[in-house]
C-alpha cells in the first residue's frame, strides 16, 4: 500500500495538489471512488485519487453531451477538465518521483491526451468532428498502480512486485518465480537518491556479493540503469520476530539466534569489514519448516579500508550506535569498539526483548557483558569480536 506516512516529499506534493484542488473545484473532496482504490493507496491518497475521478467523469459527461449535441465545450466545463488533467498527471508524476510505479489506465491517458490538443481556457472548445464519446469508468479505476521486474536475462517473463518495506533510500519489494518455485527481494533505489547515496547502494550490493556466508543475505544480479538490484528474500526482520514472539521465545532459542548474530559478525571480520549500521531492522529472519536462521543486510554504510565512502562520511547512522563517541571522534574512526558496543545492545535485545531500556538483568552475568560492551571508556570495550562471543558464552538462565 502506498503511504505519504514518513515521506516528506511525497507528503508535500499531495498537500500541494489537495490545496490546488480545494482551491479550484472548491466542493471539499469527494469519496464516491475511494473503493476503488482501497487497499492500493492509504486514506489519504484514496481521498484524493478519488475526487481526481470524480471531476474526470463529472467533466467527460459533459463532453460527451456536447459530442452528441453540436460539438462544442463549453467555457467552464473546458477550464475543469483541462485543471483536473493537470492535477491528475501531477499526481501521477509525484508518486513517480518518489518511486511508485502509478500509471493513468491506457484508455484514460489516450483520451486525456486527446482532449489536451482541443481544449481551450477561454471562449469553450472546438471538438474534433472525429471524436467519440468517452466511456466512463464508474465502477474501474483510472490510476493504476502496478509494479513488475522484468529481469535482464529473461526479456520475456515479468514478475508483480510486492512492496515489502522502505528505507532512507530504497524500497524492497518481493516477488515469487515460478521457474525457481522461489520468492525473491529486489531492492530499488529511490528516484531522489542522492548520487552519494546511490554510490553506497552500488557499494553495498559489491559487498554482498563477494560475501559467501549462510548468515549474510545474498545478492544475485544488478540493474544500473533501473538502480535496482534481485536477493534473497528473508521473513522478517529481527525487530519484527522479537517483537511478536516475546512472551513464547525460550531463553535457549533467543541464545541461538544470537549465537548467529556474532558468527555472521565473526564472519565479517575476518573479511576486515565493519558494518557500522547495526540495528534489529537491519538483521532479518529466514523461516525454514525446521529452523530460523538469521540474515544480516543493509550493508550500504560498511567500512572498508579503501572506500572512499569512509573517509567522507559524516552523518552518523545505526540505531544501536555509541552516537555520542562518534560525535567525538568521527564517523570515520569508527572501529569494533564502536561496532562492538551496537552489537552488545544487539544481542541485549534478542535476550530480553527490550529495546531501549538496557538496565535490567534476568540473566547471569548479563550485567556484567552490556557493561562492558556498552563502557563509557573504549579501551575498556571489547576490542574484538572473539572477545564478545567468550563473554557471551558466560551468560546463562538464572
Amino acid at each position: 500500500m502506498i503511504s505519504v506516512t514518513n515521506n516528506a516529499k511525497l507528503l508535500n506534493g499531495v498537500v500541494s495538489i489537495e490545496r490546488d484542488y480545494l482551491d479550484y473545484f472548491g466542493k471539499g473532496f469527494v469519496i464516491d471512488y475511494e473503493h476503488l482504490y482501497k487497499g492500493k493507496f492509504d486514506d489519504r491518497l484514496c481521498q484524493l485519487s478519488s475526487s481526481l475521478h470524480y471531476q474526470l467523469v463529472e467533466t467527460l459527461r459533459i463532453l460527451n453531451d456536447s459530442i452528441n449535441g453540436g460539438k462544442h465545450f463549453w467555457a467552464d466545463p473546458s477550464r475543469d477538465l483541462i485543471k483536473v488533467i493537470s492535477l491528475s498527471n501531477r499526481f501521477v508524476n509525484n508518486l513517480k518521483d518518489c518511486g511508485y510505479n502509478i500509471k493513468i489506465v491506457e484508455y484514460y491517458d489516450k483520451i486525456m491526451e486527446r482532449c489536451n490538443d482541443f481544449l481551450s481556457s477561454s471562449g469553450g472548445s472546438s471538438v474534433p468532428y472525429d471524436m467519440m464519446e468517452v466511456e466512463i469508468y464508474y465502477e474501474l479505476p483510472i490510476f493504476e498502480v502496478s509494479d513488475v521486474v522484468q529481469l535482464p536475462n529473461n526479456s520475456s517473463q515479468k514478475f508483480q512486485l510486492k512492496p515489502v518495506g522502505d528505507g532512507s533510500y530504497a524500497t524492497v519489494f518481493s516477488y515469487f518465480d515460478e521457474n525457481y518455485n522461489k520468492t525473491f527481494a529486489l531492492k530499488r533505489a529511490s528516484k531522489t537518491i542522492s548520487p552519494k547515496d546511490l554510490d553506497r547502494f552500488y557499494l553495498e550490493f559489491d559487498t554482498m556479493k563477494r560475501l559467501h556466508s549462510p548468515y549474510i543475505l545474498e545478492v544475485y544480479s544488478i540493474d544500473k540503469v533501473k538502480n535496482e538490484y534481485v536477493m534473497e528474500y528473508a521473513n522478517t526482520t529481527l525487530l519484527k520476530y522479537i517483537t511478536t514472539h516475546n512472551q513464547k521465545l525460550t531463553f535457549d532459542e533467543r541464545k541461538s539466534l544470537c549465537y548467529q548474530i556474532i558468527r555472521g559478525f565473526e564472519y565479517l571480520a575476518e573479511k576486515d569489514i565493519l558494518h557500522r549500521d547495526v540495528s534489529p531492522k537491519n538483521i532479518l529472519i529466514k523461516e525454514y519448516e525446521d529452523t530460523k536462521i538469521i540474515k544480516i543486510a543493509d550493508l550500504g554504510n560498511v567500512k572498508l579500508s579503501d572506500s572512499v565512502l569512509t573517509s567522507l562520511d559524516t552523518e552518523i547512522r545505526g540505531a544501536f550506535n555509541d552516537y555520542s563517541g562518534l560525535q567525538r571522534v568521527g564517523y570515520s574512526n569508527y572501529n569494533f569498539y564502536f561496532e562492538g558496543f551496537a552489537l552488545s545492545k544487539l544481542l541485549y535485545f534478542v535476550l530480553t526483548g527490550r529495546y531501549k531500556d538496557f538496565t535490567k538483568f534476568e540473566y547471569s552475568n548479563l550485567e556484567e557483558f552490556i557493561n562492558k560492551g556498552t563502557n563509557p571508556n573504549l579501551n575498556k570495550r571489547f576490542s574484538n569480536i572473539h572477545e564478545l562471543k567468550m563473554a557471551f558464552s558466560q551468560i546463562k538462565s538464572k
